[in-house]
């Protein structure tokens, strides 16, 4: 009897710790997977090589974020070209559309900086030569550190 409530204290205590810390639940619900489904589907328009001179660069990190603050999922991809040499695109159930900046607008621009800044500092490494199972887990994966990051 003493083993067990001893256990469960231990339980309870492990629970408490982790939601101090911060640390959230990362179960995926039906429609987090529709959203990595929609990334990992649309591939072929952001997992590409870009041309820096006579260079050819794939993509290095990727990110989920919430571009503006309004919870709209956006995802990001960045070269090792430069600190902010990427962009980003809408997040929708049934694929993704880049994310069009105007010249005229300068608060969405210095957004899309700052989530192209942050992938640089917190985005989730990427390997375009990897299959296809280990590029779902690591597309996966951003998805968690997003959801942690709320």
């Amino acid at each position: 009897m003493r083993k067990i409530t001893c256990l469960i204290i231990s339980i309870l205590i492990c629970t408490s710790f982790s939601a101090c810390n911060g640390q959230k639940s990362t179960e995926l619900s039906e429609k987090d997977h529709k959203y990595i489904d929609s990334v990992y589907n649309s591939m072929s328009k952001w997992d590409i090589t870009q041309a820096d001179g006579s260079e050819h660069y794939s993509v290095g990190k990727i990110a989920f974020q919430d571009l503006d603050g309004t919870n709209k999922l956006c995802f990001y991809v960045l070269y090792p070209i430069t600190d902010i040499y990427g962009w980003g695109y809408y997040v929708k159930d049934d694929g993704i559309e880049r994310i069009k900046i105007s010249i005229n607008d300068a608060d969405l621009s210095a957004q899309n900086n700052g989530c192209l800044i942050q992938t640089n500092l917190d985005g989730t490494s990427w390997n375009s030569s990897a299959s296809n199972e280990k590029k779902y887990e690591t597309i996966e994966k951003a998805y968690k550190a997003y959801l942690q990051s709320e």
